[in-house]
């Protein structure tokens, strides 16, 4: 190859980049069958870490530490696909999402 080309990003790439949208597919780590792929917004997952004087690196660390906390409020989200989840969240935070 000549030289490099840069690939467009993807509608979902794009929302998630914007929105401060982290997914992650826990499917093959714990035999996940339905709805393997979650979907966190991480500015209001770092605030509520904040509010309880502690922080998060990224959704994984979410997840373990305010789980409960981030389901209750509609922060965090499954779906059987990664635009699933993406698409619920976006519903959940009234964020205009088409992909």
């Amino acid at each position: 190859m000549l030289f490099d080309v840069p690939r467009n990003k993807t509608r979902l790439e794009l929302i998630k980049e914007q929105h401060g949208i982290e997914t992650h597919n826990a499917g093959p780590h714990w035999g996940r069958k339905n709805h393997p792929w979650s979907a966190c917004h991480m500015p209001s997952a770092r605030e509520l870490a904040q509010d309880c004087d502690d922080t998060v690196k990224d959704i994984a660390d979410a997840v373990a530490k305010f789980c409960r906390l981030l389901e209750e409020q509609g922060l965090l989200v499954t779906g059987e696909t990664e635009a699933d989840a993406v698409v619920e969240l976006c519903r959940n935070l009234e964020i205009p999402c088409v992909l």
